[in-house]
């Protein structure tokens, strides 16, 4: 649930730049952008007056004037592999070790493999283009210097692409502007199959009858097999 991830990076960020307002929104807008400082603090008093809101999934519920975030999976595929799947029987899943490493469970299988996810951060606000964009630069910012607590986190190459979008009913109010930050990153799926319960479930032969669904039409009373034409 890599979504949670970017949630908590983007809330946090959000809440540094509302404690250090003093200080980032000019060291963001007045460095690599070079805006006026009158500018910049056109920009910070919007935002501490219209804190942004972040949620996960599509903007369903009615929106109100405050900019919103909106985190939701865009796609995500397996490229790689890793050991062929299998990161190895009787591998080391069990508890921690006091001197390091861990335990490993004898007859234990490790199902693993790389995956690449691509997650979009949807900024929509209200009022013209302006607040939509100093959303975009500031969650671009954040997820810039939240690098080693996704790298903690187990989320690796993580790169951020960008574009505008116009929000279309019944998602988002087509009066809204909106630009979409795409946040893509790899990270390893690892599961530990420590009594193998769920390998059992695929060594035995055969293929399985498949439950039938309801029929519309209602049950088959019995089934009249035609003589053939001569």
């Amino acid at each position: 649930m890599i979504e949670r991830l970017v949630y908590t990076a983007l809330t946090r960020g959000l809440s540094a730049y509302a404690t250090n307002s003093d200080t980032l929104y000019t060291e963001l807008f007045g460095g690599i952008y070079q805006l006026d400082p009158a500018e910049i603090e056109d920009i910070r008093k919007y935002f501490l007056r219209l804190p942004p809101k972040v949620y996960i999934g599509y903007p369903r519920a009615a929106l109100d004037e405050h900019p919103s975030y909106f985190i939701f999976l865009a796609g995500e595929q397996q490229p790689d592999f890793a050991l062929n799947d299998f990161g190895g029987s009787g591998a080391a899943v069990g508890p921690a070790l006091p001197g390091g490493g861990y335990q490993a469970i004898p007859g234990a299988s490790v199902l693993s493999s790389i995956w690449t996810h691509n997650y979009t951060v949807l900024c929509l606000a209200q009022g013209g283009p302006e607040p939509c964009l100093w959303m975009y630069e500031v969650a671009k910012s954040v997820f810039l210097a939240a690098k080693l607590y996704f790298i903690r986190n187990a989320i690796q190459l993580v790169t951020l692409a960008g574009s505008d979008v116009a929000p279309q009913e019944p998602y988002a109010p087509a009066q809204l502007y909106g630009r979409s930050l795409t946040f893509r990153c790899q990270r390893e799926f690892s599961q530990a199959d420590t009594a193998e319960g769920l390998q059992r479930a695929f060594r035995v032969d055969g293929l399985t009858m498949p439950t039938p669904q309801p029929d519309p039409s209602g049950p088959i009373s019995r089934i009249e097999i035609l003589p053939r034409s001569q």
